[in-house]
């Protein structure tokens, strides 16, 4: 009788176990639900309605807006963007996955570059998106790329979760790193003359 009860407590026990294995084994560790996501899912379905893009660092800002013309820089008095630099940025963003989740600490945030961009020693740079003019859709810091691998480390601007992601989109914050230099491959020596009228009727 002594042999049966043992048998039947490992049975049990067999069975218990196997309970906590489907259990517990279906379970996903903290935040690695998260990873392989896509770190911004709103962004895609409206990237054909952007009307902004603004980057800013701790020192320069520079604005691409969209009016009739098309895309201009607004420091430059709407000149033409360079649309293939926009377009690379956008598929950046929009195609990013997250990759591993970083610290969430503050005061490490500067091992990242992902310091708020209002301290004077931040290396990050403020991607903003607008759809409409009320409010920015997304509003995100790009840090530092990753050294050991593919990607670039981000957080949120109003957050303190920070990722890397498994893109790398390219936070150019100067006016002239976005001008469409088209016009610049012209040979000016067949070049009569150029006129430039600026939006206040001033011009050149």
């Amino acid at each position: 009788m002594r042999g049966n009860s043992k048998l039947v407590m490992a049975a049990a026990l067999v069975a218990l176990m196997v309970v906590l294995v489907t259990v517990f084994g279906r379970q996903q560790v903290p935040g690695s639900a998260a990873q392989n996501a896509l770190w911004l899912p709103e962004l895609k379905p409206v990237l054909p309605q952007l009307r902004k893009v603004a980057l800013q660092s701790s020192s320069e800002r520079v604005t691409l807006e969209r009016t009739e013309a098309g895309w201009g820089v607004v420091e430059r008095s709407g000149y033409p963007v360079d649309f293939k630099s926009l377009e690379e940025l956008l598929r950046a963003v929009s195609e990013a996955r997250l990759l591993e989740q970083k610290t969430s600490k503050p005061e490490y945030f500067s091992r990242l570059g992902l310091v708020d961009i209002e301290q004077p020693q931040s290396k990050a740079v403020l991607l903003e998106l607008w759809a409409a003019p009320e409010q920015a859709l997304v509003r995100v810091l790009l840090g530092d790329p990753a050294e050991t691998r593919k990607g670039r480390y981000v957080r949120a601007a109003s957050g303190t979760e920070t990722w890397l992601i498994d893109q790398s989109p390219e936070p150019l914050t100067g006016a002239a790193d976005w001008i469409d230099r088209h016009f610049l491959d012209v040979d000016f020596s067949r070049v009569a003359r150029v006129t430039r009228t600026l939006p206040n009727g001033e011009g050149f």
